[in-house]
């Protein structure tokens, strides 16, 4: 893994780990997970006993929070409101 790629990578897990905590402020159960094989990710437990899995993504050349392929599935990485529309978005 190069140096780019490790910072790249280091970057998008700070990010989802304050995304947590401000999910966590806002009564949601998470868990931050940085995979050997994966991107680095938080699970955010629905109320039905299912996880949805956050991840950070490029959109239109721009870091975004994505948590499902939908057109609506998705907020601006730097989005201070992040948190709280995944927390609606996400039953």
């Amino acid at each position: 893994m190069s140096d780019d790629n490790a910072s790249r990578e280091e970057s998008e897990f700070v990010a989802l780990t304050r995304l947590a905590w401000r999910l966590r402020w806002l009564g949601r159960a998470v868990c931050v997970e940085l995979p050997a094989d994966d991107q680095p990710c938080v699970r955010l437990s629905r109320g039905c006993g299912t996880e949805v899995r956050i991840v950070v993504a490029a959109r239109v050349g721009r870091p975004t929070f994505r948590w499902g392929r939908g057109t609506t599935q998705w907020v601006d990485l730097g989005d201070p409101a992040a948190a709280a529309t995944i927390h609606r978005a996400v039953r």
